[in-house]
């Protein structure tokens, strides 16, 4: 899978869950672990697992912005 494709997901995945990306950024950091599973449930087991956590980490430790064209194309 394409590091693009795994940012989309990984967009995907926080965005539908706020309440819990609060919980991970208020220290709850034992919900990477739910996040990745919802990654690889999106890209039904095709996503690099260490990637995706990659990628998950620096989103969610990222400010609540919206994703710009650099963040895919860099």
């Amino acid at each position: 899978m394409k590091t693009i494709e795994l940012k989309i997901i990984c967009r995907e995945v926080i965005d539908a869950f706020p309440d819990k990306v609060n919980e991970y950024r208020a220290g709850k950091k034992s919900l990477l672990g739910f996040f990745c599973g919802e990654g690889m449930k999106r890209s039904r087991g095709a996503a690099d697992p260490k990637e995706l956590t990659t990628i998950l980490k620096e989103m969610l430790n990222e400010k609540s912005e919206p994703m710009k064209k650099s963040d895919f194309f860099s």
